[in-house]
């Protein structure tokens, strides 16, 4: 299975999430390994997602042309709760998931609000 990563977030996370993978590959016994691709800035993203199955988009827009061009696209899974970028109804149209990671950071934004407060007191 093939996991891309558009855009350019989360850049300090590719090679440990590369050795992750790696790890995870020699414990499954699957025929299909799991397979991490990261964006090519100097190519058109539309050129990069033939085969893959999820696509990742750190706040890349991911448009109609771009959904189109997934051939094997199953999921797009974004970190974080922002969708705005991602043509919901397209996907859906197509068959594919749409998800986030709603609330998975409510406790660092509460943390970060509270001590915004005390710096402007």
């Amino acid at each position: 299975m093939k996991i891309f990563f558009a855009g350019k977030g989360f850049a300090g996370l590719r090679n440990i999430l590369i050795e992750k993978i790696n790890d995870e590959n020699k414990r499954i016994k699957k025929k299909e390994k799991l397979e991490l691709l990261f964006q090519d800035h100097s190519k058109d993203l539309e050129s990069q997602l033939e085969d893959v199955s999820v696509l990742i988009p750190t706040m890349e827009k991911i448009d109609k042309k771009v959904i189109k061009s997934g051939n094997k696209l199953r999921l797009i899974q974004q970190f974080g709760v922002g969708l705005e970028g991602v043509n919901i109804d397209y996907s859906t149209d197509r068959k594919i998931y749409v998800a986030n990671a709603a609330g998975t950071n409510g406790i660092t934004v509460a943390e970060s609000v509270i001590f915004l407060m005390l710096a402007f007191t």
